[in-house]
C-alpha cells in the first residue's frame, strides 16, 4: 500500500484535484483512521473529478480522503455518478501499467 500511497501522490492530475478540492495531503502510511481522524467532507464535485475524470477507483478516493469506500460508492449512486463495473483495474491504474510497458 505504500507503493500505492506513493504513486497517487506523484500523479500530478491526483494532486491537482486534491488542491482544487482543498483536500489536505496524507501520504504518510498507516491506517486510514490514523491518516485521517476526521475523513474529509466528500462533494459530488470533488467524486466526479477523483473518480470519472482522473479515473480513481473508490478504493483509490477512500486512501486520499479517509472515507470508507463503501460509502463513496453511495454517494457516488446517490449523486448520479455512474459507477463502473468491478474490473481488476481503474482507468487510472490501467494507464499507469501502460505507461511502463
Amino acid at each position: 500500500m505504500i507503493h500505492l500511497l506513493d504513486e497517487l501522490y506523484r500523479d500530478p492530475d491526483v494532486l491537482a484535484v486534491l488542491a482544487r478540492h482543498d483536500v489536505p495531503l496524507q501520504p504518510q502510511p498507516g491506517p486510514i483512521a490514523e491518516r485521517f481522524p476526521e475523513p474529509v467532507a466528500v462533494e459530488p464535485a470533488l467524486l466526479e473529478d477523483l473518480y470519472v475524470t482522473t479515473g480513481l477507483s473508490a478504493r483509490h478516493v477512500e486512501l486520499l480522503t479517509g472515507q470508507p469506500a463503501e460509502q463513496l460508492l453511495d454517494a457516488m449512486h446517490a449523486a448520479g455518478i455512474a459507477v463502473r463495473p468491478l474490473t481488476s483495474f481503474s482507468p487510472w491504474r490501467r494507464r499507469k501499467v501502460e505507461a511502463r510497458r
